[in-house]
């Protein structure tokens, strides 16, 4: 196979790409410098961007962590102290105000990356068919574990996950910067006092 073989096909942009904008480019096989938007091109209202924000940050680490804290603090609605309270609670990672992010999203990459599966190595098989097919299921089984805690942590971030049972809110815990457009600083105030689990109309 050479790069021509592949010259209709388009770079994939993450999967939770929800803003729309982020665009495709030609793929180009050499091209190592090919990165998924940061962190903060993701709206933390959605399931799929909280997934894609966590994607984001994991894929570049540490480097980003700070303007990860900032996107997830700039994105929380009030009580915002108190909300990553909570998420810091909820992960198990401590801390209180902004600080519980730094924790949370520490552990969050660890657990991504980090597992007790062991990577077959060549030796342990009798041929390069029996070795290939058991580090196909290896890279099965270690992306399964990858999007686990991506799922794990995005759900965390939002209080629960997005099918929980009735009973639980799980809503209001991020601006829906749609809707806040819309609304003028005194209506969402009303519309907040009026509704004291903080869930918007």
């Amino acid at each position: 196979m050479t790069d021509s073989d592949f010259a209709g096909v388009g770079a994939l942009t993450p999967a939770n790409d929800t803003t729309g904008n982020l665009g495709t480019t030609d793929l180009d096989w050499s091209d190592d410098d090919y990165e998924p938007p940061m962190p903060s091109a993701y709206p933390l209202c959605t399931n799929e961007g909280r997934c894609g924000f966590l994607e984001a940050y994991i894929w570049r680490g540490e480097e980003v962590l700070w303007e990860s804290v900032n996107h997830m603090w700039n994105e929380l609605c009030e009580p915002k102290a108190l909300r990553c309270t909570a998420i810091g609670l909820a992960a198990g990672t401590g801390g209180s105000g902004k600080k519980a992010l730094i924790p949370f999203l520490r552990r969050a990459l660890d657990e991504a990356i980090n597992h007790d599966l062991t990577q077959p190595t060549i030796d342990d098989y009798p041929d390069i068919h029996a070795f290939h097919e058991a580090s196909m299921a290896f890279f099965a089984a270690d992306y399964a574990l990858y999007q686990k805690a991506i799922q794990k942590f995005a759900d965390l971030m939002n209080g629960g996950p997005d099918n929980a049972p009735v009973g639980i809110v799980i809503e209001g815990r991020w601006k829906d910067k749609t809707i806040a457009a819309q609304m003028s600083p005194e209506d969402a105030f009303d519309a907040q006092s009026e509704d004291p689990s903080g869930r918007r109309p």
